[in-house]
């Protein structure tokens, strides 16, 4: 597990800033790829828009589970942890009545999705999730080190 920052470091480092520009991009164009697949699909605009509103909350629980393990998400020990299987399950049953229950979808502008226009959104968050373990599992490959360097600004001490 990673040790806490020194209280006096500064919360947004240049390594969190970049890992958050570049997994909200890829966020982003999954969730870009999955409204284009599903409109040009045969759907109606307002199920092409719940497309990209069920990526991004699907690929956001990766991000959640994958940033809050230790280890490789794909591991027994996720499994055995019941109140971490049952919390996202819950939040994903919710995400299908909102897009598919007519009186909370009219209010959001979306419609029903097809269960086929849903494979795109999960291609788009399994990719969000290989993307974040790739970048954990070899972050000398990303041009990150393990240890972050200490070197000195000038003579302060």
């Amino acid at each position: 597990m990673r040790k806490p920052r020194r209280r006096g470091r500064h919360v947004l480092q240049r390594r969190s800033l970049a890992d958050g520009f570049s997994f909200g991009a890829l966020m982003g164009a999954a969730g870009y790829l999955s409204f284009y697949m599903a409109h040009h699909g045969g759907v109606s605009l307002g199920a092409a828009q719940a497309s990209p509103y069920v990526t991004i909350v699907l690929a956001q629980y990766m991000n959640i589970l994958s940033r809050r393990t230790a280890g490789s998400l794909f591991t027994t020990r996720f499994a055995a942890n019941r109140p971490l299987v049952v919390a996202p399950a819950t939040s994903l049953a919710l995400v299908v009545a909102i897009t598919n229950v007519d009186a909370a979808s009219t209010w959001l502008g979306f419609e029903p999705m097809r269960w086929r226009d849903w494979i795109w959104s999960v291609v788009g968050a399994v990719a969000f999730l290989l993307a974040f373990e790739f970048a954990r599992r070899w972050p000398r490959h990303l041009g990150h080190n393990e240890e972050p360097s200490r070197r000195r600004r000038g003579n302060r001490r």
